[in-house]
């Protein structure tokens, strides 16, 4: 698990603003989710060729990089093609894209039934 979870930039469960109970439990479960998230993002950048990295660092790097999508218009009554692509990034950030083995997700995104991200 992370080593500082009060960290404001990096898997804080701060600030909270519910009032009611089960809304407090829904925040802390989603903020335990992240938690476990991170923490197995941070164990697979360590047992790859990545190397020991500062936990801080490691998220700082990944907010680094940026995914973007490029919206095309098909014309008259044709649906919009949208295209994504990774913004250029460093080196290390390369370095951590292949240790993770993320570089492709954009590509080859998993597609789930009726979820889309334009109509």
């Amino acid at each position: 698990m992370c080593r500082n979870p009060e960290n404001p930039y990096h898997g804080s469960a701060h600030p909270q603003f519910h009032w009611t109970d089960q809304k407090i439990r829904v925040h802390v479960l989603t903020c335990v989710l992240g938690f476990l998230f991170e923490s197995v993002i941070y164990r697979r950048a360590q047992k790859t060729e990545y190397g020991q990295t500062n936990y801080d660092n490691l998220f700082d790097r990944l907010e680094r990089i940026r995914l973007a999508a490029l919206i095309e218009d098909g014309g008259k009554r044709k649906k919009m093609n949208v295209h994504y692509t990774l913004e250029e990034t460093e080196q290390e950030d390369e370095l951590l894209l292949d240790a993770l083995n993320i570089q492709n997700f954009h590509i080859q995104r998993p597609n789930f039934k009726d979820i889309v991200v334009y109509k």
